[in-house]
């Protein structure tokens, strides 16, 4: 499930990718006479997984805190842009004062913002992918599980 997010693989894609990427094998503890998982399967494990997905991502940064790398909570309001049909100010430039709050705001947004960017661009985070509160939420939680371990690469002391 992890590689699926990391690489923002379908269920018929995954199974694809473990009959044809030792990596993926490895990954997966799966060895080359092992049987690999159909794509049903891996519906019905993500399926078991609702309700149970917080826990998992709670047990990985607790992991993770273990080895040095502290993640702070907190909630994150996606600043997409939408098209408005307000028209900008006057000549198009913002007054000095707002331009000024501007920059001193862009400081504290470019982190979130980073962070919603890589889940849109590199996970494919677009739109609710699955029908149903739960299994989007085993989405989102499996998303920021992959997440996690992909920055705390670079941040594992020593």
């Amino acid at each position: 499930m992890i590689l699926q997010k990391l690489y923002d693989l379908s269920d018929p894609q995954m199974e694809e990718m473990l009959y044809d990427r030792l990596s993926f094998r490895r990954f997966c503890c799966l060895g080359l006479e092992d049987r690999i998982p159909d794509e049903t399967t891996i519906l019905r494990f993500r399926n078991l997984l609702q309700g149970h997905s917080k826990k998992l991502l709670a047990l990985v940064n607790q992991d993770l805190g273990e080895k040095g790398i502290e993640w702070a909570g907190g909630r994150i309001v996606d600043a997409t842009l939408i098209k408005s049909k307000a028209k900008p100010p006057r000549g198009g430039e913002l007054d000095p004062h707002l331009k000024a709050l501007n920059k001193i705001h862009s400081r504290i947004r470019s982190a979130g913002e980073r962070t919603f960017a890589h889940l849109k661009d590199i996970f494919g985070l677009r739109s609710a992918r699955y029908k149903g509160w739960d299994k989007n939420q085993v989405h989102l939680d499996l998303l920021a599980i992959a997440y996690n371990l992909k920055r705390s690469i670079r941040m594992i002391p020593g």
